[in-house]
């Protein structure tokens, strides 16, 4: 029988370095992309839904720490946060 797992994840204010929500440090940014990853390879869901995502380029780093490859979109409504 196929299987489909989706994840949902609200990863509490996923933003670069530098932004008012973001960590304060590189490390800290480095830290929170390799412990998502982590979850997610753990997962290897088939659909990852994640709350509360700055800009694009935060999911591309995010990916790049994945060990799955996940083509990633995003869609939405950006808060006052951007």
């Amino acid at each position: 029988m196929a299987e489909l797992t989706v994840m949902t994840w609200n990863i509490q204010n996923l933003f670069p370095v530098g932004h008012g929500d973001g960590p304060a440090t590189q490390q800290e940014y480095d830290d929170k992309i390799a412990a998502l990853a982590e979850v997610i390879d753990a997962v290897e869901p088939d659909v990852l839904a994640l709350q509360e995502v700055g800009p694009e380029r935060v999911l591309a780093d995010l990916n790049a720490a994945c060990g799955i490859d996940f083509d990633h979109r995003l869609a939405g409504i950006p808060d006052g946060r951007g």
